[in-house]
């Protein structure tokens, strides 16, 4: 199953990206209304009015671009170019904005820094973040004491917004620290297991490998010594020790081969949780030991890998049947399915696997358009009803012959 928690998306992007950390920043943009409307209010044909505009769309520029060259929060342990070169300009631009202020008669200047606040809090390296915010916080005090008519109220915004992105910055840099936990975690289990393995088959095969080794020398000094019939015994011995061996091989590959239902479930819960989905199971009744069983679970397995792996779901349905198992997702859309169609060749190898013992189908649920569809069987079978036919889900269906 997919080893990796994934980062929570919106709007199908992944929280840590980019254009996700801009899409959070640009709705603040309306703000800067308010010098763009001091500087037509001033003139904007006057040499301080189109240097207010000048600076007031620079800074506007230099502010999207920063969280677009600028990974949130920092990666690194040390500061970066472009954020000096981001973070500089707009603290530029900012104090620009302040003296035309001064000049023009008016106030405002000393809240843009709320702006260059927001950009340094959830930008900056850990080192350099306090150190950078006491330098912002100087500076607007300093355009505070030095603009006739500013009040310290001034200083509010960009302490608040501060504080807000800092949330916010512990909130991302928290799920990172849990996704690296979660993957660590899913690697120390896998390692457990191959230990686990290994020492199966060194109590198994150590004890027969080296009674083999005695008998084959011993069979050896037989010959020499002109006893065929002795080293016939010893042959035969041999030869029955190796089927032995290589019939204790096979009992462990097919006892680490046997999936249950049950595990499954539990591995798909752990999974989807570390996801932010929830899986909910219905237990109508369990498949018959054995075969059945174990393709029960495998469907179980790749259903829940295809959904973390091509969609993004809220939540995850499992329907457990004594003749097989329904496996929905509600991350499906028609946007997806080329991709969900090209993830899909674990379901393929599964229906070779089920083709003498039943019929897999998968699909839109029932209602949907079936674009994506991998075959022209109606997915989830004659099974109807809110929890199937409703919008943006994806079934898996395993029906076993009787």
């Amino acid at each position: 199953m997919n080893p990796h928690r994934r980062p929570r998306r919106i709007f199908g992007m992944d929280e840590d990206s980019n254009a996700v950390s801009l899409l959070w920043a640009a709705p603040f943009l309306i703000f800067m209304v308010f010098p763009i409307t001091t500087a037509f209010a001033y003139g904007a044909t006057r040499p301080l009015g189109i240097a207010l505009l000048a600076a007031t769309t620079t800074f506007i520029a230099v502010y999207v671009a920063s969280w677009i060259v600028n990974p949130t929060p920092a990666t690194t342990t040390s500061l970066t170019w472009t954020l000096l070169a981001t973070s500089l300009a707009m603290l530029a631009c900012e104090i620009i904005m302040a003296v035309l202020c001064v000049l023009m008669g008016t106030t405002g200047g000393a809240f843009m820094a709320s702006y260059l606040a927001a950009a340094w809090t959830l930008q900056a390296t850990s080192r350099a973040l306090y150190p950078g915010f006491g330098l912002i916080l100087f500076i607007t005090l300093a355009e505070i004491v030095l603009t006739p008519g500013e009040t310290s109220f001034a200083l509010v915004p960009p302490v608040m917004t501060a504080l807000v992105c800092l949330m916010s910055r512990l909130s991302i840099l928290s799920d990172r620290r849990e996704r690296v936990e979660h993957q660590r975690a899913l690697a120390l289990s896998e390692e457990r297991e191959r230990t686990r393995i290994s020492a199966d088959l060194h109590d198994i095969l150590g004890q027969t490998l080296t009674a083999l080794t005695v008998k084959a020398d011993l069979a050896g000094r037989l010959l020499d010594a002109g006893r065929p019939e002795a080293a016939r015994i010893q042959i035969d011995e041999l030869t029955e020790l190796s089927r032995s061996a290589l019939g204790d091989v096979r009992a462990v590959v097919a006892a680490n081969k046997t999936l249950l239902p049950s595990s499954e479930i539990d591995a798909a819960r752990a999974l989807l949780e570390a996801d932010d989905a929830q899986l909910v199971v219905l237990h109508e009744g369990d498949p018959a030991p054995g075969a059945p069983s174990t393709l029960v679970a495998h469907v179980i397995r790749e259903a829940t890998t295809n959904a973390l792996a091509h969609a993004a779901p809220h939540t995850v349905w499992i329907e457990l049947r004594a003749d097989g198992v329904s496996v929905t997702n509600d991350g499906y859309s028609p946007a997806r399915s080329r991709a969900t169609v090209g993830g899909g060749s674990g379901l393929t190898g599964l229906r070779t696997r089920v083709s003498q013992a039943g019929t897999i189908t998968w699909g839109p649920a029932e209602g949907q358009s079936s674009h994506g569809r991998l075959d022209g069987d109606r997915p989830g079978g004659s099974r109807s009803g809110h929890e199937r036919s409703a919008p943006g889900r994806w079934i898996v269906d395993l029906h076993l012959a009787p």
